[in-house]
Formats: structure tokens, C-alpha cells, sequence
């Protein structure tokens, strides 16, 4: 067992850098098991919630005569509910694979709860976002899926998962986030970023033409809600973030070069 300036090396048998957080698998569990619920229901009840928990820019226009009840108030909460609500099991899916991906790193590095608040944040602003930019057609076209969420944490991400003097760090050293700029000069950082953009822009093209259902018929990605979840999580890590740690055990917003 090594020491250094009072920390502590892990044991040999530790799996804490390959397992994945208890607070990501219960948030994925989570997600697939209120799906599976969901499609247990009458069509009559899945409709009901639906109308209820999925986010309908409606609800925050203001527009006289609209079908849904509630207003505002109702809008806010499902800037939380529609976080829990998916359309397919290939959509539920295919965001509890990115939510491990992306939510293990965050999770290990600031813990279970402020992993949720991050994801939940960055959902909000997603959604939020999605809202005040929907054209008018689609108004009713209710907003759902954790796709806002897992966003912002990987854009959370982008801050310290793909830095290699981070990666090196040995446990349970935290270094401090990078610098919105510094994060911009590391190429996978950079890279994941530019591959975001393009998927997102090339939905936004190809969705409503047809071109990305077998059947041919539009459909309504929700891209704008992607890429401000994912601004959302680039830019909120700072506020939930732990304080970075040394290795001594010491608490300070300086890289460890840089404690004497």
C-alpha cells in the first residue's frame, strides 16, 4: 500500500474505475421499468398520461381554447415528468445506453445526487428550450424521452472525461473542470462535439422529410432540445460540481501542481 503527502492508494481488488455507479443503474431501471409499466395500461389510460406528463408547448402558450388542462403551472412540472416518458422501447433503449455511457463518468466524479441534478437540470433546459422555439404546427406534439438529459451530461462530460491529465489522476484525486476554452482544445472533446452538432443538424433536416422512419412518414425530432441539454450540461457542471480535491485530501479550486 502506497502513500502520498497522506493519500491512500486503493486496494488491488477495488473495481470502483470499471463499475458502473449505483445512482446511473437506478436512474436507468428507472426509466425501463416506468416504460414497461406504461405499456401495460389501456390505450385510454396511456393516453391520459401522456396528456398529463409529457410536455406540451401548448401549455405555455397562453392560447384560449386549447384541449389540455393545466397551464403554466401543469407546463413547468412536465419540464420534469417528460424526462421519465418514451415513445419506443428503441427510445427508451437507446437513452439508457448513452445515460451509463455518458452518466458513469459524472456520477464518479460528484456522486449520485448531484448526477440527477445534472441530468434533471439539463432536461429541464432542453425541454424548456424546445418549447419556445416549437413552430406553431406542433404545438400539440408532445415533447418526451430522457434524449435532453443525457445530453447535458455528456456535455458535462466534455469538461474532464476526455482530458488526459484527468484521466491520469490517480484516486481519488479530483482535479478542477476545464475551462470552457481549455475544454475546446482537447480533440476528443472537441471531436464529440462536432459529431453532436452534425447528428442533431442533420435530424432537423431529414425528420420532418421523412427520410429518417422506414415508413417514410415525418417525424419530430426533438434537436433543439438536444443541443441546449447538452449547453445545458456544459455549462451547469460548475454549479454542481464538488470542489476539486488534492491529493493530501485537501479541498481547492487549483490544480494539484499548484498546492503547496
Amino acid at each position: 500500500m502506497s502513500h502520498v503527502m497522506g493519500w491512500q492508494a486503493p486496494p488491488e481488488n477495488d473495481q470502483r474505475a470499471i463499475r458502473v455507479p449505483r445512482g446511473v443503474l437506478i436512474l436507468a431501471a428507472t426509466l425501463l421499468a416506468i416504460h414497461f409499466c406504461v405499456q401495460l395500461v389501456s390505450p385510454a389510460l396511456w393516453q391520459d398520461i401522456y396528456l398529463f406528463a409529457g410536455l406540451f408547448p401548448e401549455r405555455f402558450s397562453g392560447a384560449m381554447g386549447s384541449t389540455l388542462t393545466g397551464g403554466w403551472g401543469h407546463g413547468i412540472g412536465t419540464l420534469v415528468s417528460y424526462n421519465f416518458l418514451h415513445g419506443s422501447w428503441e427510445h427508451v433503449g437507446m437513452n439508457v445506453l448513452w445515460l451509463v455511457a455518458f452518466g458513469a463518468p459524472i456520477a464518479k466524479r460528484m456522486g449520485s445526487v448531484r448526477f440527477f441534478l445534472l441530468f434533471l437540470l439539463s432536461g429541464m433546459i432542453g425541454g424548456l428550450a424546445e418549447v419556445l422555439t416549437s413552430a406553431p404546427d406542433n404545438m400539440l406534439v408532445p415533447i418526451v424521452g430522457a434524449s435532453a438529459g443525457v445530453a447535458g451530461l455528456l456535455g458535462g462530460a466534455c469538461r474532464f472525461a476526455f482530458s488526459s491529465a484527468h484521466r491520469r489522476a490517480p484516486w481519488p484525486s479530483r482535479l478542477p473542470l476545464l475551462g470552457y476554452v481549455q475544454t475546446l482544445k482537447q480533440p476528443t472533446a472537441l471531436a464529440i462535439i462536432a459529431v453532436w452538432l452534425v447528428i442533431n443538424l442533420f435530424a432537423a433536416v431529414l425528420g420532418p422529410s421523412g427520410l429518417m422512419s422506414p415508413d417514410g412518414l415525418p417525424v419530430h425530432v426533438a434537436w433543439v432540445a438536444h443541443l441546449a441539454g447538452f449547453m445545458g450540461g456544459f455549462f451547469a457542471i460548475g454549479l454542481v460540481d464538488r470542489p476539486p480535491l488534492s491529493l493530501s485530501g485537501g479541498v481547492g479550486r487549483v490544480d494539484y501542481g499548484s498546492w503547496r
